[in-house]
């Protein structure tokens, strides 16, 4: 399967790999996806999911790390998946994410004030949280404002996380919301209707 885009800036946010893991852990599933950036163009090489025994993740936490580790194992070298970076998505309760709409600020300026923006709708303490976002690329949008997708996950959901696939063998590049991949996704096979 090949999606074309113009795909070299979405790709660098993956510290310049070619081949890379799509990993979302859900409750009774792994999933796995890998591509490989060829001439400009995604190429999904293999898609594959494993179940994962019950009580394994509830809800995005991971209670039994040792038999996702294992099942992360099974599915890579099912797959005879030869890369070890990994792209994660993340869900679940530690994750929120909330849509507004702020007046129209450059990236510096939203990236110098995003805990004061993240605290006016979502209940995070910086300590204990990981806060980004996301910009809502319109074609409709008003000069006056703009719609960004901001997200907060718990670090310490994120460094379970990182931990159980450091133990499986792989090496983590990216984590990300669910719902900012598929945002991502979205704008990357359709980039006219999310351009300006």
């Amino acid at each position: 399967m090949k999606v074309e885009v113009d795909a070299m800036a979405f790709w660098d946010k993956w510290v310049g790999s070619t081949h890379i893991i799509g990993l979302d852990i859900g409750s009774y599933t792994l999933k796995c996806t890998e591509l490989r950036l060829r001439r400009g163009a995604y190429n999904v090489l293999s898609l594959s999911t494993i179940g994962l025994p019950q009580g394994t993740v509830v809800d995005g936490d991971i209670l039994d790390a040792f038999t996702l580790e294992a099942a992360i194992q099974e599915l890579v070298s099912k797959q005879k998946i030869r890369t070890k970076k990994v792209a994660l998505a993340l869900s679940g309760s530690g994750v929120l994410a909330k849509k507004v709409s702020i007046p129209t600020l450059s990236d510096e300026e939203v990236e110098a004030q995003l805990s004061t923006i993240a605290s006016q709708y979502i209940p995070v303490s910086e300590d204990k949280m990981k806060i980004d976002y996301q910009i809502i690329p319109s074609r409709h949008r008003e000069a006056q404002k703009m719609e960004l997708v901001i997200v907060a996950a718990k670090q310490n959901l994120i460094d379970l996380y990182q931990t159980v696939v450091e133990a499986a063998g792989l090496e983590p590049v990216s984590v990300e919301t669910v719902s900012s991949a598929l945002t991502s996704l979205y704008s990357i096979v359709h980039p006219r209707e999310t351009a300006d």
